[in-house]
């Protein structure tokens, strides 16, 4: 700027004119602000929390727009004081960032206040909305003004300019640490309704008993059961249709915790309830599973996040669930250990040099009946109780083992997976 003024009037004038400019933009700045903060203000109590286009394909609410519209001549200011010094560049600093300090906290009461009234009347899609939309929009532009001001070099002339107004500086500093904790506050938050939702769901809607028990010669179950078909509808439809004007990231990251929420519930419900499965029961099981997942996959039309949800763990955490509830023997083992008679010594043929505990020993290990075990996929399944159940690596694996119709017993276990 003053390049092109110093062009264009005597030398002598030139530092009159550049600080006629500084206060002009200055004023107009905090017009603007000031004219900005007012609407958005107005807004708010009427806003309905749609999507509104903002720049380049993002959305936001109505007062979420009009409050980032606000920032762009305080950013303009900003960034016209730290690149040039002079003795206005104190003043323009002076009003522009207590304005900063008074837009931030704008943000963090319209955010925190609509977030958590959105969720409370369970208007998941508003909710994601400014969890995904308005607060990152927001936080975007007053990241970018705190960083403008970092980045001053400790000794120009303008950094001893800011040293002066360090108060302020701390404000925003202060300002961006709490919008950061309220994206993961409001995130905690979401994920509480979600398994919220889905215990609800799954209280009222599994069927608990004899029917998880059940022995079928008929095959194994092909159909999934009624409330898994309803599952999907109840405790995620409401998500994905919520984020559809949302980031792809933002997208994944609502859809991800849903989804894990549903899962994670119904694991821990089979548990709460001791719900015991045969093998046929545990099949019928695995059907329920793998309906809600390819629910969900046709619930999403694009294939990233497709991919992205796939890539959940819970899906490897229910499909070992299932694997250990199969592994299940055909019935009480009989004869293991078979008594020493007069005619299994005659049979035996003991060294010269063995002695008796070793001549026992070997007795018996040669009368061992081996224990059967079955699944309903597989002829060769390891035998229930087999440490190669360990490899499943499931969370609270004593729990599960005991919910077998057969086989539960969890004597085997290694004491480090023992409670004491």
């Amino acid at each position: 700027m003053s390049a092109k003024i110093s062009s264009g009037f005597p030398a002598s004038a030139v530092t009159s004119v550049e600080a006629l400019c500084q206060q002009q933009t200055l004023s107009l700045a905090l017009r603007q602000w000031n004219r900005g903060v007012c609407d958005a203000m107005g807004t708010s109590t009427q806003d309905t929390c749609g999507p509104i286009p903002l720049v380049e394909g993002k959305y936001c609410t109505k007062t979420a727009k009009l409050l980032h519209n606000s920032l762009r001549p305080l950013i303009h200011v900003l960034e016209t004081c730290t690149a040039s010094s002079n003795r206005h560049t104190q003043e323009a600093l002076r009003h522009v960032l207590p304005t900063i300090v008074t837009s931030c906290n704008l943000v963090y009461t319209w955010c925190s206040s609509q977030g958590f009234h959105q969720l409370a009347k369970k208007s998941l899609s508003h909710f994601l909305f400014i969890l995904h939309a308005d607060l990152k929009i927001l936080l975007e532009k007053i990241v970018h003004m705190a960083t403008i001001i970092n980045n001053v070099p400790k000794h120009s002339d303008v950094y001893s300019v800011l040293y002066k107004q360090s108060v302020h500086i701390q404000q925003i500093s202060y300002a961006v640490h709490n919008l950061q904790s309220l994206i993961v506050m409001l995130n905690e938050q979401y994920s509480k309704n979600c398994r919220s939702t889905a215990k609800d769901f799954f209280e009222g809607a599994m069927p608990v008993g004899k029917i998880w028990k059940k022995k079928s010669n008929q095959g194994m179950p092909k159909e999934a059961n009624e409330y898994a078909k309803q599952a999907p509808e109840a405790i995620l439809e409401s998500v994905v249709l919520g984020v559809t004007q949302l980031s792809q990231d933002s997208q994944l990251s609502a859809i991800s915790t849903a989804v894990e929420a549903l899962y994670q519930v119904w694991l821990d419900h089979i548990l709460a309830e001791n719900i015991h499965f045969s093998v046929y029961g545990a099949s019928q099981l695995s059907v329920d599973f793998e309906h809600v997942k390819s629910t969900i996959m046709e619930y999403l039309d694009n294939e990233a996040l497709q991919n992205g949800v796939m890539a959940l763990d819970v899906f490897k955490h229910a499909q070992s669930v299932v694997t250990l509830l199969k592994r299940q023997p055909q019935g009480r083992p009989k004869n293991r250990v078979q008594p020493l008679t007069n005619e299994n010594e005659a049979v035996t043929d003991q060294p010269q040099n063995s002695t008796p505990q070793q001549d026992s020993k070997q007795s018996v290990q040669s009368n061992v009946t081996p224990f059967s075990c079955s699944d309903c996929n597989s002829e060769h399944e390891p035998e229930v109780g087999h440490p190669s159940d360990l490899d499943l690596n499931i969370p609270r694996m004593e729990e599960w083992l005991a919910l077998r119709v057969h086989g539960g017993s969890r004597s085997w276990l290694p004491t480090c997976f023992k409670k004491d």
